[in-house]
């Protein structure tokens, strides 16, 4: 993906649960499964690069998360981008969505997936 650069970071939010139902397909179809990186939520991507994450964004981050409060939610139900790529859909989304929004203020200049998607569509890729 365009977005994918040597050095970025994410945000995300790790769903082990996941890992039962997508670990084995995601690992197999997707770079990042390939890569190592095990099924998620994606809050942003890309971040900055991983050079400069110090204390100071640590602390923005740590302030910004610690205004939510913890939350559950569900993967119950398979849905498809395209009719290409599949996911599971977390319910509620709303979480998720809120957690995408207040990033984007915080950090306006890393806008989620360069600025393709208008619309944000939490979900856990599988393949």
């Amino acid at each position: 993906m365009p977005w994918e650069k040597p050095g970025s970071t994410a945000i995300v939010v790790l769903t082990p649960e996941a890992e039962p139902v997508a670990g084995r397909f995601y690992r197999a179809h997707t770079d990042a499964g390939r890569d190592g990186m095990t099924p998620h939520v994606t809050l942003l991507l890309p971040y900055m690069p991983a050079a400069r994450l110090g204390e100071d964004v640590l602390h923005r981050l740590r302030r910004l998360f610690g205004r939510f409060e913890a939350f559950d939610y569900h993967l119950r139900r398979f849905e498809r981008f395209d009719g290409r790529v599949l996911y599971l859909a977390p319910e509620p989304p709303g979480p998720f969505v809120s957690l995408v929004s207040a990033l984007a203020e915080e950090f306006p200049e890393y806008p989620r997936y360069e600025g393709i998607h208008d619309v944000v569509i939490p979900h856990v890729t599988v393949a």
